[in-house]
């Protein structure tokens, strides 16, 4: 079997994160606020003391797989979690990876090192997370319990095969999620487990 590179450390757990207290107006920028079983990011100061889901300024934050997978049975809704929120400060370059960084009301996450020092909406090393806002509307039908936070992230280590199931494992600057055991060892983009 050919040994590959190590990749990129991923993204760390978020970590910021408070349970919604009815009429706080104060909520840092950056801070995760868990509101009816569903995390909200807050975007701009001051809040206005309504529920994150009628507030402008919170935005629910969406978290998404892009890997395929069978369909589980439901589950209970987990806590998303930030960590290590940071505004942004010009000419920075040692943001650590898995950082999320707040540049123009918009969370930004570090994939790797250094960074160029400019905008992370112009330099590469930084991606923006999917913040998903929602206007009230008509109550619709229940849907699918959403992930958990992701809690158990580590780097690709070549040849691995026992990596637990519903692990997300970082390769070249992406995420991967286990599926089966056991892996064949090969890197994640070309191992279906």
């Amino acid at each position: 079997m050919t040994q590959r590179a190590t990749g990129a450390t991923g993204p760390a757990a978020l970590d910021n994160v408070q349970n919604y207290q009815p009429g706080k107006t104060d909520y840092p920028v950056g801070t995760v606020v868990m509101y009816d079983n569903k995390p909200y990011i807050v975007t701009s100061n001051p809040q206005n003391g309504g529920t994150p889901d009628t507030d402008p300024n919170f935005s629910e934050l969406e978290i998404t797989s892009n890997v395929p997978g069978a369909t589980g049975a439901t589950g209970a809704t987990g806590p998303a979690a930030l960590d290590n929120v940071q505004n942004y400060q010009p000419g920075k370059t040692d943001y650590p990876v898995g950082s999320v960084v707040m540049y123009d009301n918009k969370p930004y996450i570090v994939t790797s090192n250094p960074q160029s020092g400019g905008a992370p909406d112009t330099d590469p090393k930084f991606s923006e997370l999917e913040i998903t806002s929602h206007v009230p509307g008509a109550t619709g039908a229940t849907g699918a319990t959403g992930p958990a936070a992701l809690d158990n992230v580590q780097n690709y280590q070549p040849g691995k095969t026992d990596y637990p199931v519903g692990t997300v494992v970082m390769y070249d600057n992406k995420p991967y999620i286990v599926t089966s055991n056991p892996q064949s060892g090969d890197t994640p983009d070309t191992d279906p487990s």
